[in-house]
């Protein structure tokens, strides 16, 4: 049984590219040495994420010749009414990454975000409730969920936030319904707690 029930509570924490690392990358600028670009008017962080589909992993797919393709899109997102989160269920996309920067300003109001990420039980293939961590974002951080991660949908907090996502998909030509994006639902909610937030209906 250990692993397969989520915990009744977590408090979410800051978020920190070293923490985040299990279940993908943290986007944002870098102290580490950078390129130069722009005729020396910027720098350049290479390499701080990787947008992967794992194309190796799909074997019971027919139609191959329609490969997935990037999707570059718009999430807008609306604020969580109420704080403690209850989270209520995880999804995962098996076979892609998928990233997402903020494109809200902090003058608009919109000063973080709700990272909820699980690892796979690959014994089960189903969420490792032991690895289940909850992250607050700011608006300045982009995330990248690693192919296979399992993660709650995007929680902005306290006012509607933008993001800019990218992910594989086929959509219209996927041949189950769960290929691009798979939920499992929680028999219990768990609770999330969030420090120096309130809820967009308490505001």
């Amino acid at each position: 049984m250990e692993g397969q029930i989520p915990p009744k509570s977590i408090k979410a924490a800051p978020l920190t590219r070293e923490a985040f690392a299990p279940y993908g990358d943290v986007i944002c600028s870098l102290p580490t040495p950078a390129d130069t670009a722009n005729q020396g008017t910027a720098k350049r962080f290479n390499h701080i994420g990787r947008h992967v589909r794992k194309t190796a992993q799909i074997t019971n797919l027919r139609n191959k010749a329609n490969p997935a393709q990037p999707n570059l899109c718009v999430f807008r997102c609306a604020p969580t009414p109420v704080l403690p989160f209850p989270m209520k269920l995880l999804e995962r996309h098996k076979f892609s990454s998928q990233f997402f920067v903020p494109m809200t300003p902090n003058q608009d109001g919109a000063r973080g975000y709700l990272v909820i990420v699980c690892l796979n039980d690959p014994v089960r293939d189903k969420p490792d409730y032991r690895t289940l961590k909850a992250f607050v974002a700011s608006t300045t951080e982009g995330i990248n969920y690693s192919a296979g991660c399992w993660h709650h949908p995007m929680i902005a907090l306290e006012r509607v936030t933008d993001f800019c996502v990218l992910v594989y998909e086929r959509r219209e030509l996927r041949e189950a319904p769960d290929e691009d994006c798979e939920e499992e639902f929680l028999a219990e909610e768990c609770i999330i707690e969030v420090d120096g937030f309130r809820g967009a209906s308490e505001l």
